[in-house]
């Protein structure tokens, strides 16, 4: 038996980043988002909307940008102080694949604070998401399809690639615009 596993909703349309925004807020009704993006997407501007968008529907934001391509263990690690104090409802991926790993990776770590990347990596039953936050993804590039994968590519402590790969990784939503 195949089976097609995707985000439970997919908005792949020009304009579906403000229907899929204002769901977070009327029908999940979400409070704390935590935008995860890379510091060119920042300096751009491009995250500056998506934050506007939230704020005007209510709900407080805190970011993190400095995930690197690949996004490192290290990195991921840093960002858990400021999640687990800031204790996000929903983290929103802001960017192109490694935005989108860096995301999926932080969820699963502030979901199991004392989860083991490398484990994780090895035995992706270790991997549980969904219990303290949802997770949505938004894409500013379609070239790997990173938020519509249970994939999440990082670099571990000693230099090497390493892949989270769990169905548990998969957005709530997903954002092509």
């Amino acid at each position: 038996m195949n089976m097609l596993n995707l985000a439970k909703k997919v908005y792949f349309k020009p304009g579906s980043m403000n229907v899929a925004l204002r769901e977070l807020s009327e029908v999940y009704h979400l409070k704390r988002a935590f935008l995860v993006s890379d510091p060119v997407l920042y300096r751009s501007g491009a995250v500056r909307d998506i934050d506007g968008w939230l704020r005007k529907r209510g709900i407080r934001t805190a970011e993190f940008f400095s995930t690197g391509a690949p996004p490192s263990f290290a990195h991921i690690r840093s960002a858990l102080p400021k999640l687990l104090e800031f204790e996000p409802d929903v983290i929103v991926g802001v960017g192109g694949g490694s935005a989108m790993s860096a995301a999926k990776a932080m969820w699963a770590l502030y979901e199991n604070p004392d989860l083991d990347l490398s484990a994780a990596a090895e035995q992706p039953e270790r991997i549980r998401t969904g219990e303290k936050a949802k997770l949505a993804l938004v894409a500013t590039s379609f070239a790997g399809g990173a938020q519509n994968s249970p994939f999440a590519v990082l670099r571990d402590d000693a230099g090497a690639l390493r892949v989270l790969r769990s169905f548990q990784l998969l957005p709530e939503i997903s954002v092509t615009d």
